[in-house]
């Protein structure tokens, strides 16, 4: 009986029907398991769609088996395997140069010289350019469902909260509250960017810029407070800056970023730092670019607190933290009404 059962099994998964579902499930669970900051059920939900591409690609191949040997589909694989490693090159950059060269070369050879297996290099070169493209997917996917949530909390954020100028100081209200949920000074060489775009922040919404030119949006040194939804997923935050920054290096404008973690004071509360540090083509210089969370109690019984961010991008001096503006906004952030000085005084 069980002899019986496996026999079945094995004939299913040499079907079509039986390989697609075999790859589907493999697929998924291994979409589910990287690591995410959603519910599980929205995690299945996310994976379904990257998973179809092995899954299809799996059941052609067992389909049409008996056929790619033969001179036209052998001829015809090589190419899709050459175009989608091609197509992997323009994506990850030049790191991967090497490995297309390598493979490609390999590729030429076993079609010129009409090896038996040429058919299943060139299946095994297109299925892992179909993996690294499902994860792709996957990826663009998480980054669209988070976008989707920080818009919906921006619509909130954006009437719960105005800003007000006095002295040297930003103010930072919440609606109907006639003190200041949070304060942060302005350096006397920086003003208040007139057009402060949520696109140019990955989508969270800025309450207020510093910059040294308020008609250069790219100048540096820059500060800007942003309102963070709740639930904020920052560590997928970090997979969509890292992202756009790996797009500016294979357009060539800056180098690679590395990226950092380290902790750090904002006012008078500890705080952790994600920085990135990345060479400026266009600016002749190296780049700090990154941000520290802030979490603000807000005032009421039951209120709870909100989070805001200081994000900032700064030239980078070996042995300094900051640039001296971008220090001194960090440093003199004030938190529901206490300061560091009077937290030291106390």
């Amino acid at each position: 009986m069980l002899r019986t059962s496996l026999q079945n099994t094995i004939l299913f998964l040499r079907r079509p029907v039986g390989t697609g579902l075999l790859t589907l499930i493999v697929s998924v669970l291994l979409f589910v398991v990287q690591p995410q900051p959603w519910p599980v059920a929205m995690r299945l939900l996310l994976s379904l769609l990257p998973a179809l591409i092995p899954t299809a690609l799996a059941a052609l191949a067992v389909r049409y088996h008996e056929r790619m040997n033969s001179a036209k589909p052998r001829l015809f694989l090589s190419g899709i395997a050459l175009f989608s490693w091609i197509a992997l090159l323009l994506d990850i950059g030049q790191t991967f140069l090497p490995w297309v060269l390598v493979f490609c070369l390999a590729l030429i050879f076993s079609f010129v010289a009409g090896l038996r297996y040429t058919a299943v290099f060139s299946l095994g070169m297109i299925f892992f350019a179909s993996l690294y493209g499902s994860l792709r997917l996957h990826q663009a996917e998480q980054l669209l469902y988070l976008n989707l949530l920080v818009r919906q909390e921006q619509r909130k954020s954006e009437v719960q909260f105005s800003i007000k100028k006095e002295g040297g100081r930003i103010l930072l209200f919440e609606s109907g509250a006639s003190e200041p949920v949070l304060t942060a000074p302005r350096p006397a060489a920086m003003q208040q960017l007139a057009d402060a775009e949520s696109d140019g922040f990955f989508g969270l919404t800025p309450a207020f810029v510093l910059t040294t030119n308020p008609e250069d949006a790219k100048a540096i040194p820059m500060a800007a407070v942003l309102f963070v939804p709740d639930g904020f997923p920052a560590k997928l935050w970090n997979v969509q800056v890292s992202s756009d920054l790996d797009k500016l290096q294979r357009q060539g404008g800056i180098g690679r970023a590395e990226m950092r973690e380290r902790e750090s004071r904002c006012g008078s509360l500890s705080c952790n730092e994600t920085l990135w540090l990345y060479e400026d083509r266009f600016q002749a210089k190296t780049v700090q670019a990154g941000y520290a969370l802030v979490s603000v109690p807000m005032a009421g019984p039951g209120a709870g607190s909100r989070t805001f961010m200081l994000w900032f991008r700064e030239p980078f001096v070996e042995g300094l933290p900051h640039h001296p503006f971008v220090l001194e906004i960090m440093k003199g952030l004030t938190v529901g009404g206490i300061t560091a000085t009077e937290e030291k005084a106390d």
